[in-house]
């Protein structure tokens, strides 16, 4: 780990921990030797450091673009393995980058829901996460994060919050669920879907509301 990586995990992992109380179960489930994605299910805007920093070695982050347009931020972004992505397209160059990260034995987080969930239940993943297990040919780690949307600190108490890592999916299993020949989009959302399937079953284990992957129906709080 890098001391200016090091100084920063010390530090927001602090603040972390004076916010919440956080239960982590799972790590034991993350490879030694090799990059994974991490994919989690998105509450808040601490979720990206709530993860990184309960782990012990070095992320990387993917980030919309235009957080980098002011370039003191950017430039600390980047030195914190922050990879910009342009969202309203396939941004090539972002894959390449995301490869190359993921082929050097690092491991990278992805929100494969694309936003923030509104109400606190897991919403419908993106096919995003698909293409990019697909392009960079890495295992995918589903990861549950429940609790961050709830207000914590110093004078207000530290809620509890769950962070559960499960079990790897390894590259063979996803190409599997891929069409031998035409079009690949259902074969993308079979993946999305695959990679969802152990968070919602650790969300409904943890009685965190979930949805069936379709965006207008009602959460599920239990596996009835």
């Amino acid at each position: 780990m890098r001391a200016i990586y090091r100084l920063a995990h010390t530090v927001v992992g602090a603040f972390i921990r004076m916010r919440y109380r956080v239960d982590v179960r799972g790590l034991d489930n993350l490879p030694a030797d090799r990059g994974v994605i991490l994919a989690c299910n998105h509450q808040s805007n601490f979720d990206p450091v709530l993860v990184a920093t309960s782990l012990s070695r070095e992320i990387h982050f993917l980030a919309k673009k235009e957080l980098f347009s002011f370039r003191p931020f950017g430039w600390w972004l980047e030195l914190l393995n922050t990879i910009p992505i342009e969202r309203r397209r396939v941004d090539m160059a972002a894959m390449k980058r995301v490869r190359k990260t993921l082929a050097g034995g690092h491991d990278l987080i992805f929100f494969p829901e694309g936003t923030r969930s509104r109400n606190g239940a897991l919403g419908p993943f993106r096919k995003g996460i698909a293409m990019v297990s697909l392009l960079s040919g890495s295992p995918v780690l589903p990861v549950l994060i429940h609790g961050t949307r709830q207000r914590g600190g110093f004078l207000l108490g530290r809620p509890p919050v769950l962070l559960r890592f499960g079990q790897v999916i390894e590259t063979a299993e996803l190409k599997a669920l891929l069409p031998a020949t035409g079009d690949r989009t259902a074969g993308y959302v079979r993946i999305a879907e695959r990679i969802r399937e152990p968070i919602a079953a650790m969300a409904l284990e943890a009685g965190m509301p979930v949805g069936s992957g379709t965006p207008d129906e009602e959460p599920r709080t239990s596996p009835a």
